[in-house]
């Protein structure tokens, strides 16, 4: 990248989320749903987390915004660590990290009217009175193109795209800084998804907001992102600029991913097609070497042998595969296998 790099508003350093998961008897396997991720993100900036499902992406914005402790690693905000927050930072810390869930009708209370809902986090954190709650959730509901009637409206009486731009104005109520956004558009139909997405564009440019964006849908990532991490198995296995990414995708993994888009335009820039072989594996069991060899196209016996770090292999770009790091023998070699 040319441009300056400012100092990170978000950092995830080494994070991994273990499981111990019953085997049947009294044996227990150790699931590994996020093994050592680090990811920093700027102010202003939105970071496209992509990846299929069951590769950790959630547990990731989960414990971003700390709705989850980690097994290991640190979490910084704004130059502090807030890992082990005792109850009184966290609740501050609340107010400046907020979540917006991928099922916007499971996430809102269904016996509370909207206004109540949207009141809730101002209530909880008691940072207004009565008559400044009820002004500043009407001026919400009009920000996000819903009329003050709809306040006295339930959960049940609102479309899908309704309660999503509420589930939205909830984590907005107390100005937060940081928004994860967990597949905020999944189970909305293709139209209401543009609208949410330009409001989400909009109020970020608005109010200065970082996002985290999590999704499987690389249109979309491909819209909202200013940088993409593709995700593999609990692990980043690419980080690069957005357009850099899709024009010229590294690893196999985000090659397949970006093939199996079906999109014409950009896309017809990326030569022949590229496909994972076989089934996402059991993280239970967890293939020796590099995570994603059993299913790439290009491994060889390193591969299979040693697991490859993240390490920068061009400017604004990181990629975790062993093409990138054997010599050029051995890649000519790969490349025509």
């Amino acid at each position: 990248m040319n441009r300056s790099e400012p100092e990170p508003l978000v950092e995830l350093v080494g994070l991994s989320m273990h499981y111990r998961v019953p085997d049947g008897g009294r044996a227990r396997r150790l699931l590994k749903a996020v093994d050592g991720f680090s990811l920093s993100i700027s102010p202003g900036e939105t970071i496209g987390l992509v990846g299929e499902s069951g590769c950790g992406k959630s547990t990731v914005g989960q414990i971003a915004a700390r709705l989850l402790e980690p097994t290991s690693g640190r979490l910084r905000f704004d130059g502090m660590d807030v890992t082990k927050a005792a109850s009184t930072e966290r609740r501050i810390l609340r107010q400046h990290i907020q979540y917006v869930f991928q099922d916007p009708y499971s996430s809102l209370n269904p016996s509370f009217r909207i206004g109540r809902l949207l009141e809730e986090p101002l209530r909880f954190n008691r940072s207004h009175g009565k008559e400044e709650r009820k002004r500043r959730v009407q001026a919400m509901l009009e920000r996000i193109g819903l009329d003050a009637s709809y306040a006295g409206r339930y959960p049940h009486e609102l479309s899908g795209g309704q309660r999503q731009r509420v589930g939205i104005a909830r984590a907005l109520m107390v100005d937060p800084a940081f928004v994860v956004l967990d597949e905020p558009v999944s189970a909305l139909d293709v139209s209401v998804q543009a609208q949410i997405l330009n409001l989400l564009k909009e109020l970020q440019e608005e109010r200065g907001l970082t996002y985290l964006f999590i999704s499987h849908d690389m249109n979309v990532v491909h819209y909202m992102s200013d940088r993409v991490a593709v995700m593999y198995l609990g692990e980043i296995v690419e980080l690069a600029d957005v357009d850099a990414l899709f024009d010229r995708p590294k690893h196999p993994y985000s090659q397949a991913l970006i093939s199996a888009i079906p999109a014409v335009g950009w896309k017809d820039r990326l030569g022949p097609s590229i496909q994972a072989m076989g089934e996402l594996p059991n993280a239970l069991s967890l293939p020796p070497g590099c995570r994603f060899q059993s299913r790439c196209p290009f491994a060889h016996d390193r591969c299979r042998r040693e697991a490859p770090r993240l390490a920068t292999i061009e400017q604004g770009r990181a990629a975790a595969c062993h093409l990138y790091t054997a010599s050029e023998e051995t890649r000519l070699q790969t490349a025509i296998r």
